[in-house]
């Protein structure tokens, strides 16, 4: 039996409602606004097309996503004072991670539902092992990224940490960099491109930062580390 060209049309177009659908569960909530003593958060995102697309915000309010006092008692049971001493300034800071998928198509969307699960399994990782996210996160998560999707298909990133004492630190991979409220000018200002470190786009390129990277083909080279840039 042969299918009309009128009935492939009805065909596609309700495949791509329901696989619509499906994207709109798959991509993850960016979960609750972080309070901060002081400190007034609000983001949101708006898909170029109207649809789900390849933005996403990402919020780490320490306090409500993880026990930390449960995490500091155990780092002190285990002798590790050090980690208890980081485990406890997460109650005083908010993370927010912003990404951009390249792209603003329904499938991008499933891009940075992957880079949001394994953000967040890769911060609670980081918190057993450290007290705190480090740059060394982003490392793993660019090279995994570099081997599972294509070239085409990059994420600029930035994410940053907000102190209730106003410091902003953040990691920035290939995204415009933020904009910052002066007090001094009441106006918003640029940062001076000299004060931030900007890295490639995650996927882009494997980090030389991680112990196999040396089994990475790429003809690009590889991408140096990632330290911090802070803000006042």
């Amino acid at each position: 039996m042969k299918i009309r060209n009128g009935d492939k049309i009805d065909y596609l177009a309700t495949e791509l409602k329901n696989f619509q659908a499906i994207a709109e569960q798959v991509k993850p909530n960016s979960g609750e606004i972080p309070k901060l003593k002081n400190i007034d958060i609000y983001g949101d995102v708006l898909p170029y097309n109207g649809l789900v697309g390849g933005d996403h915000i990402v919020y780490v309010d320490f306090n409500k996503r993880y026990d930390l006092e449960h995490r500091i008692n155990e780092a002190l049971a285990g002798n590790r004072p050090d980690i208890a001493r980081k485990l406890t300034l997460n109650k005083h800071r908010a993370g927010i991670l912003l990404a951009d998928v390249s792209g603003h198509n329904i499938t991008d969307a499933l891009l940075s539902a992957m880079l949001h699960q394994a953000f967040l399994t890769g911060v609670q990782y980081e918190l057993k092992c450290n007290g705190e996210v480090t740059p060394d996160l982003f490392e793993i998560l660019n090279t995994r990224f570099f081997n599972s999707s294509s070239f085409s298909k990059f994420i600029t990133m930035i994410y940053g940490e907000i102190h209730e004492d106003g410091t902003f630190k953040f990691i920035n991979a290939g995204h415009p960099p933020p904009l910052v409220f002066s007090n001094e000018f009441d106006r918003l200002v640029d940062i001076s491109f000299e004060r931030v470190l900007h890295f490639p786009p995650m996927g882009t390129l494997p980090s030389s930062e991680d112990i196999d990277y040396r089994r990475y083909f790429t003809r690009l080279g590889y991408k140096k580390n990632t330290p911090l840039t802070i803000l006042t």
